[in-house]
This record gives C-alpha cells, structure tokens and sequence, in this order.
C-alpha cells in the first residue's frame, strides 16, 4: 500500500477552490500526469460520477477510470481509481481559514494506492515519483489560485 499526504494553504475562498478541484475535467489545467480527461456518465457531477483519465507516469501514458465516491459540496470530496493497474482513491479536504477581510482556505489530500501486478514491484520508486509530481501540483494550483489565473 502507498500513502502520500499533502497539505497546501490557498489564499482564495473554499467555495472557489472546491468549484475548481471537484470538477475531474479541470484536472488537466494544473495536474502535471493528466493528459486528457473525458466524462464518462450523463448529468451534473455527484457521487457516481466516472471519468475516465489518460495519464503519463514514469514515462508511460495510461488510461484509468474514476469515480467520484464521495462529494460534500464546498468542503471534501473522494476519488476512487475504479480500473487500471493501480488502484487509488484520493480524499481531498477544505477547511476555511477566515484571516479578517481575507479568505485562506486549507488543501488537506491524501492519496492512498494499492498497486498490482508490475506496479507492485515498481511501488517504491512510483511513490516517490509521484510525491514529487502531486507536490509540485499543488503549487502549481496554490499560484495559478492566487494569481487569479484559474
């Protein structure tokens, strides 16, 4: 099992923050490994919800499908691998930290794997691997927030 915990505090409202990381299809935007994203099931986004991700990790471009398992509207949120040779669910935690007129916002995710097959023996060196690249993304989302890009 891999168990990857990450925090970031984002000076942008928890309603904007949670608007944007909800949504599968803004994954692209500032996660380094998605390539592409295409929703798999009608309707508005909710617990069932599947997309399906077409990633590059180590070098390699994968397609996994998701489903959202959990979804509470301007505060958490989980994400379960449902195929794929890596199965994960990431949890994702907003807590607002009202700083007088200002707004900060914490990011709590955690991201939990239960590698198979190859990836098995490759576990180590992928969680590293990918420690580095959700870090990186996570600043990459605290700048683009704050800056007002996204």
């Amino acid at each position: 099992m891999l168990r990857l915990e990450f925090s970031v505090e984002i000076e942008r409202p928890a309603d904007d923050i949670y608007e944007l990381i909800s949504n599968p299809e803004n994954d692209v935007k500032w996660q380094d490994a998605v390539l592409e994203v295409r929703k798999l099931t009608p309707g508005p986004i909710r617990a069932g919800s599947r997309y399906q991700h077409m990633l590059r990790i180590l070098g390699k471009r994968m397609a996994v499908d998701v489903e959202i398992s959990e979804r509470q509207p301007h505060s958490s949120y989980v994400l379960q691998c449902i195929s794929g040779p890596l199965t994960f669910e990431t949890r994702v935690k907003l807590t607002d930290m009202r700083r007088g007129a200002g707004h900060a916002t914490l990011m709590d995710t955690m991201v939990v794997g239960h590698p198979t097959g190859v990836v098995r023996v490759a576990a180590v060196a992928l969680s590293r691997h990918r420690s580095r690249e959700i870090d990186r993304d996570m600043r990459r989302l605290k700048r683009m927030m704050e800056s007002g890009e996204l």
